[in-house]
């Protein structure tokens, strides 16, 4: 089985927890002359198992990811670094990537708005220009999700591919 089965098998055993949980919910407490429509003790036990088995997985793809290393070509600047490395990197790279998407930029560095602000001295509400800085302009950030994007996407190649090759041990 290569990394990549075991993702998938491990995205398979979470929804079956998942759907088991719910069983073992439906069925845990219920009106006595009314059974439900799964018994406890087998759900659980259907539990038992597939969390045994998910851990098991878990483990497996763990160390197979540690012991793959990337290929040097990938980034001859960056020293050889291991498959976990490289999945814990793009876990960040999409931390970046929403973090500068949610960030209220503006268009230009320096821009005015008109405001309405009260004045006390006056007793009414004047209007005010107040200037506003952006340290991230809006073109600016395009260009670095950009090049943020880039970065995810050519690490996530070469994570693809050694997924589909790399080998789980037992």
């Amino acid at each position: 089985m290569t990394i990549s089965e075991g993702l998938h098998l491990r995205s398979n055993l979470k929804k079956k927890l998942g759907d088991l949980a719910a069983r073992a919910t439906s069925s845990v407490t219920y009106q006595s002359d009314k059974l439900p429509a799964f018994d406890f003790a087998e759900v659980t036990a259907q539990a038992d198992r597939a969390t045994s088995q998910l851990v098991d997985l878990e483990d497996r793809i763990a160390r197979a990811n540690a012991a793959t290393t990337l290929p040097a070509t990938w980034d001859t600047s960056q020293p050889r670094r291991s498959l976990t490395w490289a999945v814990r990197r793009l876990n960040q790279y999409k931390s970046e990537i929403a973090q500068c998407k949610a960030l209220p930029c503006r268009a230009q560095e320096k821009t005015y708005e008109e405001e309405r602000d009260y004045d006390a001295e006056l007793s009414k509400y004047v209007i005010k220009r107040a200037e506003y800085t952006c340290k991230l302009p809006e073109a600016r950030r395009a260009a670095l999700l950009e090049d943020l994007q880039e970065k995810f996407d050519r690490l996530n190649a070469v994570v693809e591919h050694l997924d589909h090759v790399t080998v789980l041990p037992e």
